[in-house]
């Protein structure tokens, strides 16, 4: 490993990108290079993930051949219902397997400052140092704290601004020759001016070819070359000054445009820019009217922001335009004159906010077809990012009413989660995604002092969403085409049942939910005359819904339909089958049969463990049913093996404090209790409670559930006290939440009485 570092705009980039060159020329064929430009220049930075899938995706190129590893991989993430590549993919482990099959593999990254977490991408690429032998990277950066920390111990160099004066001398020579003068005399006049004022600074010189370059004569091309001054951000106060003397109309332009390409979460198409400038705060509307010329844009924002034809988007040419734009490294705010062009981090988020959510309400009001017609080029990017934008700005009366909009109307916000849905592959589990978006505004609405939405409002929509995407699907007229649409997971739909079954349940809708998926497959039945296979996930969801009403019957009763319909259909070893065999699995351990649940269950697991690894979600799933099985038969051993698995894999995947994590921790006190480890059980148990409130909140029922957990362990050491308490909290919050006749409140107060509490907790 090698460090290159060195002062902003000292040309780093530019020797990254000749170093690159030179080594494509001197490595062979069997020899990969594969490379990595860090982009600070829109408000995000780069994931030690996505760089990990840009150097993934070169290095399968080079070698032409699909690798094995990367067919099984494939296959399991097609299995899964994606096509893209996930951070649900084991792709560090992938690159590893990959890239030993090469002699030698180099690596360049390009501003790894920039990136999001340092740290985190450092150790990946140290692990991946070590266990490859035939692994040369090199890395370029600005030398700070953070960096030098990590990557002190490995071979270094800093770029010496003197001797990077002979290549800009180089570059100054070819440069001046696009100025728009002919006489030598003032070419060479401009190369020695320049040349003095560089100091080992390519960004500096390149800013000033870019200013000269629009002088309009002799006279205003000195003038302009006797006010340059030396430094970076006196040089962008110089381009500020000179944007200062435009019309006010091109000065609000100018304005709109820096706003956009520093605030907005990707590069924009000119298309989207071009629509997203045309927002008018005044009247709330997108003027088509009000649409800028792109050579007008190109002509306000230069040399500060580029258009790249490669990729079709306008983006700010260096991080160091964002750090002065949004005032980290500036001083210029004190200037009336130029603080009118920076961003203003409080009211500048307003206006991408307020634009995104519109662009969502219009586009909603549309015809369900191609995410990406002509007649509205902003609607994917707000479809995408609206709740960040949201999120990110002050909380204001207006956003807030615009969100009214939006919330208000059930459709609107449907149409917005399918079309989400059809244009986003970047995330494992989309639906989990959606729900995580709706907590960044609903902790917006929070702070602003109103009530969000619900969770089991989001979670209906979402409800709505799934079934209104089967029905594109289905749909002769629909004018997607194979591919466009994303595919979600049956795994991940059943997922979101059970989601949905814990929300009607805490909201005493568990009737109207299972309505709407009862009405779903009316329809499917009239419209094919039985229930197609595609559609057996509403069976499988349906059943999940009987088994929380506890209709238990009727809920195998649906399973084993789903089940008929599948085997009539798919080979015997189908994910969809499987995911049925799991569900009469929990049902069958539901109605305490125990060996059937257990059989079930292994007969999932042997096929599963045939297609995934042993950490993929679907196995790890299974194993933890399987060892609620064994529980149930005394077998707390052979539970507690399989429970650790779990929790190892969730702790990694899904954090420490997530729900799932949780109930699986809460698996493993009831195996310690089992085997009269209370202590174990207790311990365990208590992190249960404090993760659910972290994560669910005080009166989530899965946290009051878990008190309850935690009081029966108290009272089996002897802590009755402690155990009275534990009940009484939950009862009270079971009575709030579920009301005094659910199951859990019942059961509370029976606990309560019982440990002679008497009736003065009611």
């Amino acid at each position: 490993m090698f460090w290159v570092s060195g002062l902003p705009g000292a040309g780093k980039t530019v020797l990254c990108g000749a170093t690159i060159e030179q080594l494509r020329k001197d490595s062979g064929a069997l020899c990969p290079l594969m490379y990595f430009f860090a982009d600070r220049t829109q408000g995000r930075k780069a994931t030690v993930f996505e760089i990990c899938v840009s150097i993934l995706s070169q290095l399968v190129l080079q070698l032409g051949e699909p690798h094995k590893a990367l067919i099984d991989t494939y296959n399991i993430a097609v299995s899964h219902g994606r096509s893209n590549i996930s951070e649900a993919d084991d792709i560090y482990d992938l690159f590893i397997a990959i890239a030993s099959s090469v002699p030698t593999a180099y690596i360049v990254i390009d501003a790894l400052d920039e990136c999001s977490d340092a740290t985190e991408i450092t150790s990946w690429l140290k692990k991946a140092m070590s266990m490859l032998p035939n692994l040369r990277l090199l890395c370029f950066s600005r030398n700070t704290g953070l960096i030098r920390k990590e990557l002190d111990s490995c071979l270094s160099m800093e770029i010496d601004p003197a001797l990077m004066q002979s290549d800009i001398e180089k570059y100054l020579q070819t440069a001046l020759l696009e100025l728009p003068c002919t006489d030598s005399d003032l070419r060479h006049h401009v190369f020695v001016e320049l040349s003095q004022k560089a100091k080992g600074m390519f960004l500096f010189t390149s800013l000033c070819v870019e200013a000269l370059r629009q002088a309009i004569n002799v006279r205003d091309m000195l003038g302009i070359l006797d006010t340059i001054p030396s430094g970076v951000n006196e040089t962008f106060d110089l381009i500020l000054h000179k944007l200062n003397t435009e019309s006010p109309a091109r000065q609000m332009m100018a304005q709109k445009i820096f706003r956009w390409t520093c605030l907005a979460m990707r590069p924009l198409t000119w298309p989207e820019l071009q629509h997203a400038l045309s927002w008018d705060p005044k009247s709330q509307t997108f003027r088509k009217e009000d649409e800028p010329f792109m050579e007008t844009v190109s002509i306000l924002s230069r040399p500060l922001v580029e258009y790249q034809d490669s990729t079709g988007t306008f983006r700010l040419v260096h991080a160091s335009v964002y750090e002065y734009l949004c005032g980290v490294s500036n001083p210029s705010r004190s200037n009336p004159n130029l603080e009118k062009f920076l961003v203003n981090p409080h009211l500048a988020p307003t206006e991408l906010a307020m634009a995104s959510l519109a662009s969502v309400i219009e586009q909603s009001t549309r015809a369900m077809t191609r995410h990406g017609n002509g007649l509205h080029p902003l609607a994917p990017y707000a479809t995408k990012y609206w709740c960040q934008h949201v999120s990110q700005s002050k909380f204001e009366s207006k956003i807030y009413e615009k969100y009214c909009k939006f919330a208000e109307c059930q459709e609107t916000r449907v149409n917005w989660i399918v079309r989400w849905l059809r244009i986003d592959e970047e995330y494992s589990f989309p639906l989990q995604r959606i729900v995580t978006l709706q907590k960044l505004v609903d902790a917006w609405i929070l702070d602003g002092g109103k009530e969000p939405l619900s969770s089991a409002v989001v979670l209906e929509d979402i409800q709505k969403a799934l079934l209104q995407l089967d029905d594109l699907q289905y749909s002769q007229s629909s004018t997607l085409s194979q591919g466009e649409a994303r595919s979600i997971g049956n795994f991940e739909r059943l997922t979101c049942a059970r989601d949905l079954a814990r929300e009607y349940t805490k909201n005493n809708k568990l009737d109207s939910g299972i309505a709407v998926f009862e009405d779903a497959v009316n329809r499917i039945e009239e419209q094919h005359g039985r229930i197609t296979v595609a559609s057996c996930w509403l069976l499988n969801a349906l059943g999940i819904l009987y088994d929380q009403q506890n209709d238990l019957v009727l809920a195998e009763q649906i399973q084993k339909k789903a089940l008929t319909c599948q085997k009539a259909s798919l080979p015997r070893h189908h994910l969809d089958i499987v995911l049925t065999l799991n569900e009469l699995g929990r049902l069958a351990r539901h109605q305490g049969q125990f060996q059937s649940s257990e059989r079930l269950h292994r007969d999932a697991l042997s096929t599963l463990e045939t297609l995934f690894p042993e950490n993929d979600m679907h196995v790890i799933w299974t194993k933890n049913a399987l060892g609620r099985s064994l529980l149930k038969q005394g077998r707390s051993l052979e539970a507690l093996v399989l429970h650790e698995q779990v929790l190892a894999v969730r702790t990694e995947r899904l954090g420490r404090t997530h729900p799932h994590t949780s109930w699986t921790l809460s698996d493993i006190a009831r195996c310690h209790a089992q085997q009269t480890n209370f202590d174990a059980a207790i311990t365990a148990q208590e992190e249960v409670v404090r993760s659910c409130q972290e994560a669910l909140g005080d009166d989530n029922p899965d946290t009051l559930w878990s008190k309850n957990s935690l009081g029966i362990l108290c009272e089996a050491v002897g802590r009755i006290d402690d155990a009275r308490y534990l009940h009484a909290e939950a009862f009270k919050g079971q009575v709030e939440c579920l009301g005094v006749d659910h199951p859990h409140t019942r059961w509370s107060k029976v606990e309560l009485v019982r440990l002679g509490q008497g009736d003065d907790f009611q």
